[in-house]
């Protein structure tokens, strides 16, 4: 009789080996299930036929060992567990209108003019453009990829739609998009912290850590910067921004906000904004029209009205200081009680409508956390604020209070310092949308809440 699992007669087969019988054929009929009936085939072939299986078995056993041993490298790989944690999302639970993998700690964004494109930079000296498919972020695609000759990238910046410079240690480098090629290069004494471009006047400003500010006209048909004025901060630079249509400069460092104004033959100092706490230092500000944001430790935010400084905004060429001891404490503006400060009252030393600080509040009420990053939209609506508490808060300046809070999160697989820190933030030149990057390796796009006209 022939052996069912080899089809050979019994005289023919080794002496070790031992036919089935009906019994055990109909145990692997009445399996429950195909995995049961598999088990069950082996164990009976390997009673039949030991000497033709134990080959067959032995490599199942290597494969199932070797399977456990990538498990288990894969399982000390891992991301810890508090570093894994949900998407992103606004208060309402909202996911944001679309990602884009850095893939390092992200330390600049920028939209282009049209705001059709992206730039971001970060630690692995990678700069990325990004590109909206058919107007719509949430189809965007990487258009470049540049991988420059620096570790870290701070800042980046675009001079026009399809030129920008990047900040790597103490050099500046102009890409063109178009050719993919670094067409000017400007080294400076020391490390560059900040850089800014007015797309109004063709200005770049550079500024770096031992308080020197540079700044250069982009020709567009030469293809590089001439110098047109150098700087001499007190403090060393931590951020810029232009204003009065590139003819002021707001230079954040140390605990005050410089103001340069371009003369006739000069650039001029001419006001210091300052807020009365002791060693609060400013990481970060923006200009748009007369508006002043600043952002700094312990998680202050500041506005001041530039209408009373010169330049067309004011009379005098002199160095004026305006100082928050004529305005109201910061501790007026503090609730231990809640989790977030939204707006400030003016006191009868506050002016909010006339005079220069238009209010003071606080990011998050543990001081710990401080304020990376501001952006101001371009009609004066709304303020952008991101911090070291991995949240972005949207301000609105006409009721002092905070409209919308966006929680930053780290994904699957990513940083494992176990932090979302906010470092960068911008808005679209359309106000819709606004940039953010920091420490979860990702450029995280969000809508701005848009307010809808009332219809009778």
């Amino acid at each position: 009789m022939p052996c069912p699992l080899c089809d050979n007669d019994a005289d023919t087969v080794s002496s070790s080996a031992v036919h089935l019988s009906l019994e055990d054929l109909q145990r692997m009929r009445s399996a429950s299930s195909p995995e049961a009936r598999a088990r069950i085939f082996r164990e009976l072939a390997l009673r039949c036929h030991p000497d033709k299986f134990a080959e067959e078995m032995n490599k199942v056993e290597a494969t199932r060992t070797f399977q456990k041993l990538m498990m288990a490298r894969e399982e000390s790989q891992r991301v810890p567990k508090a570093a894994v944690a949900e998407v992103s999302t606004d208060k309402e639970g909202r996911p944001p209108v679309c990602t884009l993998k850095q893939g390092d700690v992200v330390h600049g964004v920028a939209f282009s003019p049209s705001g059709e494109r992206v730039a971001s930079c970060g630690d692995s000296g990678r700069l990325c453009i990004w590109r909206a498919v058919s107007h719509d972020w949430r189809l965007s695609c990487l258009h470049t990829r540049i991988d420059l000759e620096s570790d870290t990238a701070l800042a980046v910046a675009f001079l026009a739609e399809m030129q920008l410079a990047v900040a790597i240690g103490e050099c500046i480098e102009v890409w063109s998009l178009e050719d993919v090629a670094r067409t000017f290069t400007e080294t400076l004494e020391s490390r560059v912290r900040s850089l800014v471009a007015s797309n109004v006047c063709a200005y770049l400003a550079a500024g770096t850590e031992l308080g020197l500010v540079k700044v250069w006209l982009w020709c567009q048909e030469q293809r590089k910067l001439h110098i047109v004025g150098v700087l001499d901060n007190k403090f060393a630079v931590n951020e810029m921004a232009w204003a009065v249509s590139g003819r002021m400069l707001a230079v954040a460092g140390g605990s005050q906000v410089s103001l340069w104004y371009e003369g006739d033959a000069d650039w001029n100092l001419l006001a210091s904004l300052r807020i009365a706490v002791d060693l609060c230092e400013f990481f970060c500000v923006d200009v748009v029209d007369s508006l002043c944001a600043v952002g700094g430790a312990s998680g202050i935010v500041a506005v001041w009205s530039l209408h009373d400084t010169p330049g067309g905004l004011a009379n005098s060429p002199a160095e004026r200081d305006v100082d928050s001891n004529e305005c109201c404490s910061i501790a007026s503006m503090t609730d231990s009680n809640a989790s977030l400060v939204e707006s400030s009252q003016p006191t009868d030393a506050v002016h909010a409508d006339g005079g220069p600080l238009i209010f003071v509040a606080m990011h998050a009420t543990d001081e710990r956390f401080a304020v990376n990053s501001v952006s101001l939209t371009s009609d004066g609506r709304f303020l952008v604020s991101g911090g070291a508490d991995c949240r972005l808060l949207l301000w609105c300046l006409y009721s002092q209070a905070v409209v919308g809070v966006f929680s930053h999160r780290l994904p699957p697989g990513g940083c494992c310092l176990c932090t979302a820190t906010v470092n960068a933030v911008c808005v679209s030149p359309n106000c819709m949308t606004m940039l953010v990057g920091g420490y979860d390796g990702v450029v995280t796009m969000w809508s701005i809440p848009q307010c809808k006209p009332i219809t009778t």
